[in-house]
């Protein structure tokens, strides 16, 4: 947090900087005819392409800008005849190639100091949602909980020898469902569903919302000759749901379920074996 407020000051100094360099150079321009008004369009545009894109883009259109003035110039220099800048005297040009200089390198640094913002601030929420372990529709812990909650548990099953089965839900067609009804009717469903799966397995039990269509369900007490049972429970409670209006629809899920053992040493090599283990067969 500490990081974001700094790179903020940061930003918020390179802007009172880039501005008044930039009010300081218009009072000496003295914009008065359509020379005055190309310099200054020419320098919003550095502004900007260092602000979008970065110190390096802006210094290379900067210089390819100040190459095709000199250019000019000095051709101009050579036929007596000085067309396009014809109200500027060399010290003009040269004020406003530094100018120039300033502003690409002044943009690129809040280009930059945008950027490491922007990072922070995914960073930011990254640890808010690991630190927010409940999903707010369901009520279960969430995929980072469900980590942690199955580090633990692989560890007691091997201190112990009890193993765990762990049932991974799957829903079919849920960003469909999403689509097709809204935002407020995929949170009923999920309260529901919550409800119903409550009521399927121990509270002892841990649940988990892993993803917006996948739920997890680790059963600490349920011997894997048993986990046909929680599903033919699983599959009579949630087949059927009924929505806001009153209306029945029918759900169809993927399921599978896998027993922990000691070839499974992290919970990344349980989940992975996991996917795996996912069979094609509906709820």
């Amino acid at each position: 947090m500490n990081r974001l407020f700094s790179n903020t000051y940061r930003l918020y100094y390179s802007l009172l900087l880039t501005f008044a360099g930039l009010i300081l150079f218009m009072g000496y321009l003295n914009v008065h005819d359509a020379e005055s008004f190309m310099i200054i369009a020419l320098t919003f545009v550095v502004l900007g392409c260092g602000i979008l894109f970065g110190i390096l883009p802006a210094l290379t259109f900067t210089l390819l800008i100040l190459f095709f003035i000199g250019s000019v110039m000095f051709f101009s220099e050579l036929r007596l005849t000085n067309l396009l800048f014809s109200n500027q005297t060399l010290q003009d040009v040269v004020i406003w190639g530094v100018a120039l200089l300033f502003f690409a390198i002044s943009a690129g640094n809040m280009h930059e100091r945008i950027k490491t913002m922007r990072h922070t601030i995914e960073q930011q929420k990254q640890a808010i949602k690991q630190f927010v372990a409940i999903d707010s529709t369901t009520g279960f812990d969430n995929a980072e909980r469900m980590k942690l909650e199955l580090s633990e548990e692989m560890k007691r099953a091997e201190r112990y020898k009890q193993p765990f089965v762990f049932i991974l839900l799957h829903m079919h067609y849920a960003a469909e469902f999403k689509s097709l009804y809204g935002e407020k009717e995929m949170q009923h469903l999920f309260q529901q569903l919550s409800i119903k799966i409550r009521e399927s397995v121990r509270e002892t039990d841990k649940k988990f919302r892993i993803s917006e269509e996948r739920m997890g369900l680790m059963l600490t007490h349920t011997p894997e000759e048993n986990v046909s049972v929680v599903l033919d429970k699983l599959k009579d409670k949630l087949q059927t749901h009924v929505l806001l209006n009153g209306r029945g629809v029918t759900l169809t899920f993927h399921v599978c379920h896998l027993t922990s053992s000691s070839d499974y040493r992290t919970p990344e090599q349980f989940l992975e074996e996991l996917e795996n283990e996912m069979i094609m067969n509906e709820l």
